[in-house]
């Protein structure tokens, strides 16, 4: 949640929105959010249009632009790499659903 101006924003990192990111950009998901992370404003203006989607689909690019501008774009980058840390798996998931490690490769034979 981010609340800006007296109004609350509902984000969510879902893949509805990773879909919709990817088709509008032509981009994968993740090359956007590095982007994101090493400074482009086009990519983390897409990232966060991307997580309002599922809660606010009537908001266009330019009005996340401006939310952005009135959150500031640390405390906006910070609540979408809180979501992200929370999608991560614990350990305890991990255990709890069996999860393991997927089987390395094996290099081809001539």
């Amino acid at each position: 949640m981010l609340e800006v101006d007296g109004r609350r924003y509902t984000l969510a990192v879902d893949i509805n929105g990773m879909c919709e990111l990817e088709t509008e950009t032509g981009q994968l998901f993740q090359s956007v959010a590095a982007k994101a992370e090493a400074g482009s404003f086009v990519a983390i203006r897409s990232l966060i249009w991307s997580t309002t989607r599922r809660h606010h689909p009537e908001m266009t690019p330019v009005d996340v632009g401006r939310l952005i501008s009135a959150a500031g774009v640390d405390t906006v980058m910070a609540k979408f790499f809180e979501m992200s840390d929370s999608m991560m798996p614990t350990e305890q998931d991990a255990k709890t659903l069996k999860l393991k490690r997927p089987r390395k490769a094996q290099a081809a034979r001539r």
